[in-house]
């Protein structure tokens, strides 16, 4: 027993020796309060800085945004805004129309809450109460095909001009193939 309290005050001995030669580790110097000062000083500035530049750089991305929407409001109002236009005597979808009314579909579909108006058109030819319903037919046939393409029918109204308000004055087929038409008009959003 007494050599094993030997071999521990040796190896205790041993390791307080060890400890009391490890270098203490360097502490930095304190600096003066001038010093200290002029850091916080710099410290404020520097943060004054990053503030305003933070500010500055949230008012370009909200101006950017602001472009942004603006620049898709005008092409959405655009797009609707896009006539189609009939044959002779016909309410029927023309091909050339398909890909204007289908334009269409993609923003009603985005833009859940827009309702329409489309209003149809005629030429001068015919009576007065042919082309009034000639007009409600192209309405209501082109209606028809937005509803088919998944557009809520309570979101389209549909009316007529019959041919009282041409959009180029004329008699010839030029003037009339422009009035044979059905406008878009956006109600709400």
């Amino acid at each position: 027993m007494l050599k094993t309290g030997k071999l521990l005050l040796v190896g205790l001995a041993v390791v307080m020796t060890v400890s009391a030669c490890r270098k203490k580790p360097k502490t930095a110097p304190v600096p003066s309060e001038t010093t200290s000062a002029a850091q916080r000083e710099q410290q404020r500035l520097d943060s004054i800085a990053a503030a305003e530049e933070a500010r500055a750089a949230a008012e370009r991305a909200r101006e950017e945004n602001m472009r942004a929407q603006q620049q898709s409001s005008r092409s959405t109002q655009t797009t609707i805004a896009a006539p189609i236009y009939f044959e002779l005597d016909d309410a029927d979808i023309t091909p050339e129309a398909v890909g204007v009314l289908e334009a269409k579909v993609i923003v009603l579909r985005r833009e859940l809450g827009m309702r329409i108006r489309i209003t149809g058109h005629t030429d001068s030819r015919g009576s007065d109460e042919y082309n009034v319903a000639l007009g409600m037919r192209r309405a209501a046939e082109t209606k028809r095909f937005l509803v088919d393409r998944g557009i809520a029918g309570s979101r389209i109204d549909i009316a007529t001009r019959g041919e009282e308000e041409p959009a180029v004055s004329g008699e010839d087929e030029t003037a009339w193939s422009r009035n044979r038409r059905a406008e878009f008009a956006i109600i709400s959003r």
